[in-house]
């Protein structure tokens, strides 16, 4: 039998006190929101927390020697930004919030979105691009991986003939 919604709400709860994830709300300028849509379409990312993620993970990459910026003076919040965070992420916000000499984390991720904005679809890019690692297995890994896929593809073919014979 299919689960309920209430199921699937409960089992996505569990999930992520597991990971340590929380939700965050943050306060921020009118606009910011906007920027950050527009920033989510040039780049084809459908999530608010996904964005802002990249946004974290990519600056916190560049290090403490980022010429810090200073979110506006003048700052009177009206939007309200929703989104989730891991424990890891979390972390790299803290650490992005001391390098920048920011206090509180609303006016760091509202200044993140709006550097990012400023600098338009192709300047933004590499702000929300995703992380890959590059993995080159060894020649022995190799190897084995190759003959794995063999005695695979053996067992299955074995598998189809035998199926064949059945029918």
């Amino acid at each position: 039998m299919a689960k309920t919604q209430q199921e699937r709400d409960q089992d996505a709860i569990k999930k992520r006190e597991a990971l340590g994830e929380i939700e965050l709300r943050h306060r921020v300028v009118d606009g910011t929101r906007h920027a950050l849509k527009e920033l989510m379409g040039w780049h084809g990312i459908k999530e608010i927390a996904e964005a802002v993620q990249l946004l974290v993970i990519n600056n916190h990459a560049l290090g403490a020697g980022q010429a810090p910026g200073q979110p506006p003076s003048r700052r009177v919040p009206k939007e309200d930004l929703r989104h989730r965070m891991r424990p890891g992420g979390l972390a790299m916000l803290a650490d992005l919030q001391e390098w920048r000499g920011i206090g509180e984390p609303a006016a760091l991720v509202e200044l993140l979105i709006i550097e990012a904005y400023a600098l338009g679809p192709e300047g933004s890019a590499p702000f929300l691009s995703i992380p890959r690692h590059e993995y080159t297995p060894s020649k022995n890994v190799a190897r084995q991986l190759h003959a794995l896929g063999i005695r695979q593809a053996r067992r299955e073919d074995e598998k189809e003939a035998e199926d064949e014979w059945r029918e």
